[in-house]
């Protein structure tokens, strides 16, 4: 056992103080990322939850073209437009099928079931998912606009996850690199 750990004392106390400062520098930057994750969802969930309430004061949604989408019924797309967003809207009928659609969910399938929704539409009001579309992930919210329709409000999640995997990169990078720079100052202190 005594021949794995070094001899000298300036070996011993570099190495211990460079793997403690490595644990610490790691903890922090695991914390600190899921930190910002916490808060950009929130600032997402509050957009949606904006979006909601905006739309519930409108007096109705208005629709635009009619457009056929493969040999299906034709499908209309959603008027409502949010100035400078990337939010997108989904009307869902009671069995799940799109009837219109907005921005970049035009062409996806329904993002969520209906059938939760519309059983309990107080319940759902408030509550948000992250799904998987077609293209990107999405983080939506959903509540029921009438007994059988179900409006769907999606944010796509590219650019938080863009944000999360550079913050990822910096402490992958950094971390080791900033003990390694301490280990050699530690070093040379004690030399």
């Amino acid at each position: 056992m005594s021949r794995l750990l070094p001899r000298r004392l300036r070996t011993r106390v570099t190495l211990v103080a460079t793997l403690v400062a490595l644990g610490i520098m790691t903890l922090a930057g695991a914390a600190m990322l899921a930190y910002q994750e916490s808060q950009l969802f929130d600032a997402v969930d509050a957009a949606l939850q904006e979006s909601i309430e905006e739309i519930s004061g409108e007096s109705g949604i208005q629709f635009g073209q009619a457009r056929r989408r493969g040999g299906a019924e034709p499908q209309r797309d959603l008027d409502i437009r949010f100035r400078g967003s990337d939010r997108s809207l989904q009307l869902l009928d009671a069995e799940g099928e799109v009837i219109s659609a907005s921005g970049s969910v035009a062409g996806e399938s329904a993002l969520v079931t209906t059938a939760d929704v519309l059983d309990d539409p107080e319940e759902s009001v408030g509550e948000f998912a992250t799904v998987e579309g077609n293209e990107s992930r999405y983080r939506i919210a959903a509540t029921g606009v009438s007994d059988d329709r179900v409006l769907v409000v999606a944010y796509p999640l590219a650019d938080v996850d863009e944000s999360l995997e550079t913050q990822r990169l910096a402490l992958v990078l950094g971390i080791p690199l900033l003990s390694g720079v301490l280990g050699l100052l530690i070093w040379f202190v004690l030399g």
